[in-house]
């Protein structure tokens, strides 16, 4: 007896399976960059809206207290530090979601026994414009947002910064290699060395940039794809190249000093 072929069950052959499922995955290798650089918009779009915040918080304690918040300063019990000084304007502590960048894959933690909290974002704490101050390697030196004066950065007058349009506050933090030692013995973490902010944000000194630390450079390149978010002193937020951020050009340096010079002279 006959099969009539109307009734046949049809099934695909291996040839034809596999070409679908070749097709799929051509079709899925073509989605996924887009699906990245999706993902990394919408980190960056969320972290500078973080930074947009935190920048207006800033302006309205300036507006309150006449000066910018120092980076740190011992208040004779404890340290307090920049974000405890918003904290009033923004409702937030350090490990608030504020404080947190979705891109940021470092630690998060509170500052503990003398060392500086590890997060997402870093304020600008060096530059030029304080009576006295050390030379360090986070910008050209002395005090941006605050002079360094022993016990801590001293408050920098609001009126002392020349041009806030063009001068850089805070923003996505410079990052450093944290090691499993110093993260247990400082921060009591137990974890793998990270590349963590350490609530600064500045020129890292040539000996970093060059050869000092790999990972470090590398998690920094990674975040949004290459890119920082940076809140300048009047609250504008820019989304700037990390080659355009860190270059050592005249017209770069300025943005990071509160007189609006270059000071080339003080770069490591």
């Amino acid at each position: 007896m006959k099969t009539n072929p109307a009734h046949r069950k049809s099934a695909f052959t291996l040839i034809e399976l596999l070409v679908v499922i070749a097709i799929i995955a051509v079709l899925a290798g073509m989605l996924l960059p887009t699906l990245v650089r999706a993902k990394a918009m919408g980190q960056l779009a969320r972290c500078k809206s973080n930074v947009k915040q935190i920048g207006l918080a800033m302006n309205m304690y300036v507006q309150d207290q006449g000066y910018f918040p120092p980076h740190e300063w011992y208040d004779g019990k404890d340290w307090v530090y920049y974000f405890h000084r918003l904290q009033p304007y923004t409702s937030s502590r350090w490990t608030d979601p504020l404080y947190r960048c979705p891109a940021y894959k470092g630690y998060t933690v509170n500052p503990t026994n003398g060392y500086f909290a590890l997060g997402s974002y870093g304020y600008n704490r060096f530059g030029s414009g304080g009576p006295g101050g050390p030379k360090l390697g986070g910008g050209p030196t002395l005090g941006l947002v605050g002079a360094f004066l022993a016990p801590g950065f001293a408050p920098l007058p609001e009126v002392v910064v020349k041009v806030p349009s063009d001068m850089i506050a805070l923003g996505d933090a410079t990052l450093s290699k944290i090691s499993e030692s110093d993260l247990k013995s400082g921060w009591k973490v137990n974890g793998p060395p990270a590349a963590c902010g350490t609530m600064w944000i500045g020129i890292p000194p040539k000996i970093f940039t060059e050869a000092y630390d790999r990972m470090a450079i590398q998690a920094a390149r990674e975040r949004h794809r290459n890119i920082s978010n940076i809140a300048f002193c009047d609250g504008h937020v820019e989304s700037i190249k990390q080659e355009k951020l860190y270059e050592r050009t005249d017209d770069n340096l300025r943005r990071w000093n509160n007189d609006h010079e270059p000071h080339r002279n003080l770069l490591q």
